[in-house]
């Protein structure tokens, strides 16, 4: 939304570390250290608005911005968020007897990840959920089949569990979708998806001494 002016207070703890940026004209940035205490101001009065242009890259993009975070770098960043992730996609017996019937009759990795991928997709029904810590925390893997709903957190938890038990590796990759295609400054959460990436499917082709990466069926979007 557009604002006439925009003021912005912040006291930290010195030991915090906060790290801050601004992009964009018309900010004015101060910061005021007394003692352990460190006070930062923000102020921005934009010079003018203009309408946005049909088909324009997403304001993440293009218009000013704040950014403050206690994240070091991106490595950082993916920790905090796996740690929410660990022990979701977890391998018990039903997590097992679902997976082999899926794959029933199916030989190859490759095949056998298309049919769990093709399962997951027909059968857990996509729905948001932010009850809770439900926006950055996923369902336990052998909860989303009871359920039959969730979202890509959950389905790449219960998508994971099931290539898991089979013997096909998978990574989960934070993306953002839409039209959004810089990073803020500074690490910061402004993915809104992950999805899982199938290392043991992707091969190297050497064309004119130029190494291209092939991933075929390799990335699966949930």
């Amino acid at each position: 939304m557009p604002y006439g002016t925009y003021h912005l207070t912040m006291d930290e703890p010195k030991s915090l570390g906060l790290r801050t940026a601004t992009s964009g004209e018309d900010f004015s940035h101060t910061v005021t250290e007394v003692g352990e205490e460190r006070r930062h101001e923000f102020n921005f009065r934009p010079t003018g608005w203009a309408l946005e242009e049909p088909g324009a890259i997403s304001f993440w993009d293009r218009d000013p911005r704040i950014v403050i975070t206690t994240f070091k770098d991106m490595t950082e960043l993916g920790a905090s968020y796996w740690s929410s992730m660990k022990d979701r996609d977890v391998i018990d017996p039903e997590i097992q007897t679902l997976a082999d019937d899926i794959t029933k009759g199916i030989e190859g990795k490759r095949a056998q990840a298309a049919a769990i991928d093709h399962w997951v997709k027909k059968n857990i029904r996509y729905v948001l959920v932010f009850l809770g810590l439900g926006g950055i925390t996923p369902q336990p893997a052998t909860d989303c089949p009871e359920e039959q709903f969730g979202d890509c957190k959950d389905h790449v938890a219960l998508m994971g569990a099931l290539l898991r038990a089979k013997g096909i590796a998978s990574e989960q990759v934070l993306i953002n979708l839409g039209n959004a295609y810089r990073l803020p400054e500074l690490p910061a959460p402004f993915f809104n998806h992950v999805m899982l990436y199938l290392p043991d499917f992707v091969s190297l082709h050497r064309s004119h001494g130029i190494t291209r990466v092939v991933r075929d069926a390799a990335r699966r979007f949930l």
